[in-house]
């Protein structure tokens, strides 16, 4: 009986060392995803930045309204713009990644906005909120590309 009675006192503890490591642990991963910072994909690419694609750009930093910092670029079309094209990267992901893919929209006359959300990249903040800020920030950029680009944009 004392066997069995150990047996279950184990499961059970190890069960609730499990839920709180889930409960704990899980959301902060969740909320706070590994950056991948430009030394990751030194180690994986040679093209960091427009100016290795040949391409024209123009940094940009804009506030969020808690005050973290939004870093980009946009990258004009040489001529006439059949219009603009905003990359937004995916988790732990960075500006970086869109790179390929903006160099192929410039080559078809589009201009390109590329820059990083909250808590990646180069952009400030401490946590990734899986859109719910996001949405706000991308409103911003939009808003922003408006601006600078006028009609173009």
């Amino acid at each position: 009986m004392n066997i069995l009675l150990a047996l279950i006192l184990l499961v059970v503890c190890f069960m609730v060392a499990v839920s709180l490591v889930l409960l704990v642990i899980g959301p902060v991963l969740l909320l706070q995803p590994r950056r991948r910072t430009v030394e990751w994909y030194r180690e994986r690419t040679s093209v960091l930045h427009p100016s290795h694609l040949h391409l024209p750009y123009e940094d940009f930093v804009l506030k969020t309204k808690e005050g973290f910092d939004l870093r980009g670029w946009i990258i004009p079309a040489n001529s006439r713009p059949r219009g603009t094209v905003v990359i937004l990267h995916g988790v732990s992901e960075s500006k970086i990644a869109g790179l390929p893919m903006a160099k192929e929209l410039h080559s078809r006359g589009y201009n390109v906005v590329l820059y990083d959300s909250r808590c990646h990249g180069e952009s400030g903040g401490r946590y990734c909120t899986y859109g719910y800020h996001e949405k706000f920030d991308a409103q911003r950029v939009l808003d922003a590309t408006r601006y600078f680009l006028g009609d173009a944009g």
